[in-house]
């Protein structure tokens, strides 16, 4: 059983488990599960085993989820704050201010004609480095491409732009997750994207 389970599992996590109602697990059994990293769920009630099951596949799911929808790139509308250039070139240093979204380290980012100007390099708050930068934050970030009077301006209002492919996970799965907020700043987005690149995200 643990090595069939084992196989399933390879194809699907939350099909490769076992159900063990009302019997005891052999020993050999159990060391084997451990290895393979197959779920054992016993439980001597029936219904208590399925629904123990249930929200075991509901949880991991759930973790499972969160995990990729935090590694995919976020849409996020921001503003250069005027007054606020600590450096304008190589890299870049200016205050910014999020009006929606959320700022990612590594955040590829485009101005209001949809042209690429560069890669958020840095966030810090206070003093400190941050991974990410939440809607109402006024963050200073390093760009290593742009030249502040050049290519980006003062008060200017910048996105970032998400691959494609995320851009269509986002839509088709997370869209609850982002919320009105987050999905009116992906359909801005694909907009001024489509400017400069009209089959963005089709």
């Amino acid at each position: 059983d643990v090595v069939e389970a084992a196989t399933v599992r390879e194809k699907d996590r939350f099909l490769g488990v076992i159900l063990a109602f009302g019997v005891k697990m052999l020993p050999d059994a159990e060391e084997e599960a451990s290895i393979r990293d197959v779920k054992v769920f016993l439980d001597p009630i029936i219904y208590n085993l399925i629904q123990r099951y249930l929200d075991w596949v509901t949880t991991e799911r759930e973790a499972l989820e969160r995990k990729e929808f935090s590694a995919l790139a976020q849409p996020c509308k921001f503003r250069i704050l005027k007054g606020y250039i600590f450096r304008r070139s190589e890299p870049a240093i200016f205050g910014v201010e999020v009006i929606s979204g959320r700022l990612k380290q590594k955040a590829v980012v485009m101005n209001l004609n949809g042209r690429i100007v560069g890669t958020i390099h840095q966030i810090q708050d206070k003093g400190k480095s941050i991974d990410v930068a939440e809607k109402g934050s006024q963050v200073a970030v390093s760009m290593n491409e742009p030249i502040v009077g050049r290519h980006i301006e003062e008060g200017e209002t910048l996105y970032t732009l998400p691959p494609e492919d995320e851009v269509k996970l986002l839509l088709a799965k997370y869209g609850e997750r982002l919320g009105e907020d987050g999905l009116q700043t992906l359909k801005e987005i694909i907009e001024v994207r489509r400017k400069e690149s009209p089959l963005y995200s089709f």
